[in-house]
């Protein structure tokens, strides 16, 4: 760009007036071209951090900047093989260049986790852990498979990345078993899906029966509470035509 003005300046004062008219498209094309380059972005990548002196010394204090190093930040917890619909969490640890824990503020706003197929993944968070200064990442994989994972500092991707990830499908225990206590007269047929909300209520749907039953923590079809009903009935189904 100086280079350009400086032509520019050498021309108007040097040149007569035709001379300049033909140059008029030749300086416009140009500075066309430089217009439409782009700037490389600037990142913050340290900030100033002031040490108050101690009683013995007599100085004010001191000022130092710490900054990041990408190169020196690990991600912790990739032995882990996450389930899918399971929320997974990766620890990164930012390091300064001699690899101590950086306290550098607001480092989240530069923290970029990018993880595919973007589509099967739900919840994806970056949050710092307060007392180590370490920061979490959450995310949940919707689906079994191959997640590709790369986590970047001020656009700078850690030493490690990207990296593969297996997903494996969900795994079920049995950690008990719940005794359903129907209403007098009502029979479970073929039962093809069970579900949870917060409150631990439990929906179970019959699938000959053409029905929800709703049961809660204990098993109970509401019939328990049915002193407590006046107009509805103790128990909940719904019936589907």
């Amino acid at each position: 760009m100086m280079q350009a003005v400086e032509f520019t300046q050498n021309l108007v004062e040097r040149s007569s007036s035709s001379v300049i008219m033909q140059n008029k498209e030749t300086l416009k094309h140009r500075f066309q071209e430089l217009r439409d380059i782009e700037m490389p972005k600037h990142h913050e990548t340290s900030f100033i951090k002031f040490t108050a002196a101690s009683v013995k010394g007599l100085r004010v204090g001191d000022i130092a900047t710490e900054g990041v190093d990408a190169s020196q930040c690990t991600l912790d917890e990739l032995d882990q093989i996450p389930q899918a619909g399971v929320a997974a969490e990766l620890l990164l640890c930012p390091r300064t260049p001699e690899g101590e824990i950086s306290n550098q503020p607001d480092l989240q706003n530069q923290i970029e986790v990018v993880i595919e197929p973007a589509e099967d993944v739900a919840n994806l968070i970056v949050s710092k852990k307060a007392e180590n200064g370490k920061f979490k990442v959450n995310f949940t994989p919707k689906v079994p498979g191959a997640y590709n994972i790369e986590v970047k500092i001020n656009d700078d991707k850690l030493p490690n990345c990207p990296f593969t990830m297996q997903v494996k499908e969900r795994e079920l225990a049995v950690v008990g078993e719940l005794n359903l206590k129907l209403f007098q007269g009502d029979e479970l047929h073929s039962l093809r899906g069970i579900a949870v909300n917060t409150i631990g209520e439990i929906a179970i749907s019959d699938y000959e029966g053409h029905c929800v039953y709703i049961f809660d923590k204990e098993g109970n079809d509401w019939q328990a509470r049915r002193k407590f009903w006046t107009t509805a009935p103790p128990i909940r189904r719904y019936k589907f035509k």
